[in-house]
């Protein structure tokens, strides 16, 4: 039998400690070497891939360096841009991320330059080392066979590390995405998204267990002593934070005081959302379809699910005789908006493209081009900016030029406030929020300042309609920044809970041009809003909105990173679905989201 000579061995090891040694300084960035060699396993597969690619070791060297920093610089940009690391949902939503990419500077560090370095020269002591060492020509064949062996290794390390680590606890995630990443590393974080990521089935689920639950409720209908709007109009306002709502905020003004000042028939209350700088798209679907990303915390439903037959409060509105339009002045394609508004009932759907009659939805590509080379005005000439995106004032324009039927429901996400705060935009007549000068925070806060007076000012148009109207507003998350230096954000509070939630609140108004008595909590969930709107605008409720305003009284607000009970105590998610109606609400979701059987 032919010995297997100790050199021909040689380039495997240089490759298992060039990944390894990238691993442990891009992908832990700590000296932590159990878990570097954890992430390594989750690695091999893609390492045995490029054996048995039949390339020269060089190439392999270089190909395995490329991958680890482009995966590294990449969850830094992303935590740079929006507060959250890579995550595994991304790779189904490069188009989204490619389209406001350019909103966005380019990320570069000391650290960042400082691990660039160290990359480059380790990849140059392999190449340099195997030069030196291997004298025989490579034999293509026989390396490519080694890779898979290789990779039918790494298949069996990586099924023994699957059975004994990840299925007993589903590699579990915390609240707190960025850490978990610190400890862990970005492949060992990716892999626990997945796992966590995937739809389960509730414990002791059966279709005849929704029936029975739901058909505790019945349908209520519309109230002859009270008049429904004639034109219902929703805003989910593009990273609009209130930061007085989670505490004191140390500003020499008021960015939101047209909203602050707002008295005449409205309700303003704080909403907690599931997502934090990032997956606008999220809290939409829980508005929209008033189901709850408690039960399925690491997905992005608009990605991943079909909505054919799929209850929204869309459909209710088309039951109630409304025309139903969306509105969303940016790419139609983003987050599959246009199949998704679609399959929810929506009759139209008003993108970007489509907002000053420039561009036809044919011309969707042309547009996509002129944005990539900078030109941010080409959804038309004749359309007010702010920064590189259509103004809220624009947004609402829209909205209340689409409001010509006798009856409207009208949802719009818009644009203007989205992540990238550099300091290219300055208005010098701009109040200096804070004390230490331009900054990313200031810029946001006068951002939020011009949706202030831009909502004012539709405000004052629907005060001057001849039509009943009823609006709701509600930001879809906060921006990917930290107010702490800035604020005293429950800085008594000693409730690990409550302080999660810091990041997760929002403002929520409702307002009418017509006397209503609203009934509304004053704090609760985004996935409850869509049944107080319904019940304040005396429109008839279905089960589901009669289970929810249930559920609510007992849980006012459920997210997956926390909750809060009917006595005002925050909890984590786990002891809220200890409840039987939260158990329930889980089982209802599921059958109506995921079980088309009868």
């Amino acid at each position: 039998m032919k010995k297997i000579k100790a050199e021909s061995l040689l380039p495997y090891a240089i490759l298992f400690f060039h990944s390894f040694l990238l691993i442990l300084v891009l992908i832990i960035g700590s000296h932590n070497i159990l878990m570097a060699y954890t992430n390594l396993i989750l690695f091999l597969p893609f390492i045995a891939l490029l054996v048995i690619i039949p390339m020269s070791w060089y190439a392999v060297y270089i190909i395995d360096a490329i991958v680890l920093f482009l995966i590294y610089y990449i969850s830094e940009f992303l935590m740079a841009v929006r507060g959250r690391p890579l995550n595994y949902l991304d790779f189904f939503c490069i188009k989204e991320g490619m389209r406001v990419s350019s909103g966005y500077s380019i990320v570069f560090n000391a650290k960042i330059g400082i691990n660039l370095a160290i990359t480059v020269i380790a990849t140059f002591l392999a190449c340099f080392i195997l030069h030196k060492t291997i004298k025989e020509k490579l034999n293509r064949k026989k390396k490519a066979l080694s890779g898979i062996i290789c990779f039918v290794v790494s298949i069996g390390l990586f099924s023994f590390y699957y059975m004994t680590y990840f299925v007993p606890n589903r590699g579990k995630l915390g609240w707190n995405e960025r850490q978990f990443v610190k400890a862990r590393g970005i492949f060992c974080s990716l892999f626990s998204e997945y796992l966590n990521g995937s739809t389960k089935k509730p414990e002791d689920y059966s279709s005849q267990k929704v029936k029975s639950i739901l058909n505790g409720y019945q349908v209520t209908e519309t109230k002859t002593n009270n008049n429904t709007p004639d034109t219902i109009y929703v805003i989910m306002n593009e990273s609009l934070a209130d930061y007085s709502l989670i505490g004191e905020p140390l500003l020499n003004s008021d960015p939101l005081k047209n909203i602050h000042a707002l008295n005449d028939n409205c309700f303003k209350g704080k909403c907690a959302v599931n997502v934090f700088g990032g997956n606008t798209c999220n809290t939409e679907f829980e508005f929209l379809t008033g189901y709850s990303l408690m039960f399925n915390p690491n997905s992005i439903p608009y990605v991943q699910y079909s909505f054919k037959n799929c209850h929204s409060v869309v459909e209710d509105m088309n039951n109630s005789d409304y025309n139903c339009t969306a509105i969303h002045p940016f790419f139609g394609q983003e987050w599959k908006r246009q199949t998704v508004y679609s399959q929810l009932g929506f009759s139209k759907f008003i993108s970007g493209e489509l907002f000053s009659g420039k561009y036809t939805q044919e011309k969707t590509y042309d547009l996509f081009n002129d944005m990539m080379n900078g030109k941010f005005d080409s959804f038309g000439d004749d359309l007010e900016y702010v920064r590189n995106y259509i103004s809220d004032n624009e947004c609402y324009n829209k909205m209340f030029e689409k409001a010509e039927n006798k009856k409207d429901f009208i949802f719009s996400v818009t644009i203007q406030n989205h992540g990238g705060y550099g300091l290219e935009f300055r208005d010098e007549a701009m109040v200096q929020y804070i004390n230490n000068g331009a900054s990313e925070m200031e810029q946001y806060l006068n951002l939020t300042r011009i949706s202030d007076e831009a909502f004012e000012k539709f405000l004052d148009k629907l005060r001057n309609d001849d039509k009943k109207a009823v609006v709701l507003m509600f930001g879809d998350h906060q921006p990917a920044l930290f107010f702490d230096d800035y604020s005293e954000m429950n800085s008594d509070n000693g409730n690990k809970y409550q302080k999660i939630a810091d990041a997760y609140i929002v403002p929520y108004i409702l307002w009418a041009n017509y006397d209503i008595d609203w009934d509304a909590p004053e704090f609760t969930s985004i996935n409850y809003l869509s049944a107080v709107l319904k019940k304040n605008c005396n429109l008839p409720l279905n089960q589901f909105d009669q289970f929810r305003l249930d559920a609510m009284q007992e849980y006012p607000v459920i997210t997956s990173n926390f909750a809060v009970d009917k006595n005002g105590e925050y909890c984590s998610p786990e002891e809220a679905e200890q409840a039987q109606i939260i158990q329930d609400y889980s089982m209802v979701q599921y059958k109506l989201l995921f079980d088309s059987t009868e």
